[in-house]
């Protein structure tokens, strides 16, 4: 799971915040209650990229490019050796 608000990634809390009830299923996104910090959302790697591909955002179209140009290869050819 990825926690919400996701640092790592170049995608803007409003995105995340737009999509995060309203396309994401129940599997895809949970609450996690972090003691003296509240309630924090939190979504799956499935989620995040549900997220990404049906976004029309500029950073959103950024990671795209990032993981079907080189994640979505590399892991192809590393399965192929």
């Amino acid at each position: 799971m990825f926690l919400h608000p996701l640092k790592s990634f170049p995608i803007s809390h409003l995105i995340l915040r737009e999509v995060y009830h309203r396309k994401l299923d129940e599997d895809e996104r949970a609450i996690l209650n972090i003691a003296r910090q509240g309630n924090t959302n939190i979504i799956n790697e499935r989620g995040l990229y549900s997220i990404v591909m049906t976004s029309r955002k500029p950073e959103a179209r950024e990671f795209k490019r990032w993981i079907t140009q080189e994640i979505i290869p590399r892991k192809l050819f590393s399965k192929n050796i």
